[in-house]
């Protein structure tokens, strides 16, 4: 699952330059993840990090509460928009880790809100799909 954020976090940087950016400063994301399949919840998560003002245009500094790693040169972006202050996307990741990745962001200076679906056949469970509801407001200066 983190080989599917930190592609993502990293391949709508390369691709969403004009996207609406999250405030420098120092932020706080709560994730809800759900994976198909499975019988127990998996707890909210909540992390705090800091966008530093040159960061700011970095979207692996902001969707994913920090940065994750190298984009994988096995995934493509099919499809982005954005309107507003909204930002869609979906992208397909071929090889070991073949995923399709759908969601959307929307910003309002000192939050943002999205969702991302992912659909994979990595690993010894086949099939799978796994939703990410996030948010993220701003606490401060870093």
């Amino acid at each position: 699952m983190r080989y599917c954020l930190a592609t993502l976090a990293c391949l709508l940087a390369g691709t969403l330059q004009a996207a609406p950016q999250a405030t420098p400063g120092q932020w706080e994301m709560t994730s809800k993840v759900s994976m198909s399949g499975m019988k127990m919840a998996i707890p909210p998560n909540t992390v705090k990090f800091c966008i530093k003002p040159n960061e700011v245009k970095d979207l692996t500094k902001q969707a994913m509460g920090g940065p994750q790693g190298a984009p994988s040169k096995d995934c493509k972006m099919l499809e982005n928009s954005v309107s507003g202050a909204t930002v869609k996307f979906r992208m397909r990741c071929e090889g070991p880790h073949q995923s399709d990745i759908a969601g959307e962001v929307s910003y309002a200076g000192n939050s943002y809100k999205g969702k991302t679906v992912i659909d994979t056949t990595a690993g010894p469970q086949g099939k799978m799909r796994m939703t990410n509801e996030f948010s993220a407001k701003r606490i401060g200066d870093c």
